[in-house]
């Protein structure tokens, strides 16, 4: 069994989570003992059996049309939108302008769907009628060295958001609530492209607190972000809109419990028993704040769902993926 596998757009001119879990899942496939391999766009060798590529994109359409004249089997990893009301609009949409059409023809291409969690499952059943039982669920990947940290002892007592600073993340509110209930706060992360104006906001904001901190970027899996995990009393992230947010994964590895704002995303079972609160809301997000600094083991994700999460499971499921396709009649 041969894989290769073709990113959304070049990493030259964009590159962001979903391409790190690509790369970091390629790396796990082939610990699991599968041949999996980059798509060299410029190589003539036709010689593999699946092609996998990630996005639920336009973009794919036409090597997907020749992987299927090829005999190719294909394997499509997508970050789908979460039932409701504005989903099914947006659905609707898509018919009259004829982007739903171009999806059928992608989703007729594949032998495979993988999405995150089981919500997004409904969704690509749902929303886009694509097949249940050619549909699998394969968490985000969380690096080994935060499950090696699980347990251990918190010498903090601040809360940890790690991620982009911008408006959707919404950490300005964050930062207000902690002011207000006095608990400290860490923020990680790098200001987001275009959101020069919000990150001086939330620069005034911390320099007015009194226990918050913010550090311009850490790398990914980098030892100061994991002692940053390790050393919180907890993990908050705010945010409007998500898919299924690494940071929140990695917090709950390490054994932090987690406070969400109240939205779709934070209704996936590898969050779940987190504190939801409004994310509109100073006053409902310091309310769960207290709660989350007061009754910590009540706000625990359960360790069998992360356990979906480390680099062993997440290789095994996508080599059971690839086998599927190839299986399939």
């Amino acid at each position: 069994m041969k894989v290769r596998v073709a990113p959304l757009q070049p990493h030259s001119l964009a590159f962001g989570g979903f391409d790190i879990q690509m790369i970091t899942v390629l790396k796990a496939t082939r610990e699991a003992g599968v041949d999996v391999e980059r798509l060299d766009p410029w190589s003539r060798d036709s010689d593999y059996d699946v092609l996998h590529v990630w996005g639920l994109s336009e973009a794919h359409l036409p090597a997907l049309q020749w992987a299927k004249k090829a005999g190719k089997r294909v394997v499509l990893s997508a970050l789908l939108p979460y039932l409701s009301p504005r989903a099914r609009l947006g659905r609707i949409r898509a018919l009259a302008n004829g982007r739903a059409r171009r999806q059928r023809e992608i989703l007729g291409a594949i032998d495979r769907l993988v999405v995150v969690n089981t919500p997004q499952a409904a969704t690509a059943v749902q929303l886009l009628g694509f097949p249940r039982d050619r549909v699998d669920v394969i968490p985000h990947l969380v690096d080994e060295q935060y499950f090696l940290a699980r347990g251990s002892v918190s010498s903090g007592d601040y809360v940890l958001c790690a991620g982009n600073i911008c408006r959707r993340k919404n950490q300005l509110r964050l930062v207000r609530a902690c002011q207000q209930e006095g608990v400290p706060l860490l923020l990680v992360g790098d200001v987001l492209t275009g959101e020069d104006e919000y990150g001086r906001a939330v620069e005034q904001a911390i320099a007015a607190a009194r226990d918050a901190r913010w550090i311009l970027g850490l790398p990914p899996g980098s030892p100061e972000l994991l002692s940053a995990y390790k050393d919180s009393c907890g993990a908050a992230l705010v945010s409007y809109h998500e898919t299924q947010p690494i940071s929140l994964l990695e917090a709950a590895a390490v054994g932090r419990p987690l406070l969400i704002a109240d939205r779709a995303y934070a209704r996936q079972e590898f969050y779940e028993n987190a504190v939801l609160v409004d994310p509109s809301s100073v006053k409902s997000i310091g309310i769960g704040l207290r709660r989350l600094v007061e009754n910590p083991e009540r706000y625990h994700p359960p360790a069998a769902d992360l356990n979906r999460c480390t680099r062993e499971a997440v290789g095994e499921g996508y080599a059971t993926v690839y086998r599927r396709a190839i299986e399939r009649p």
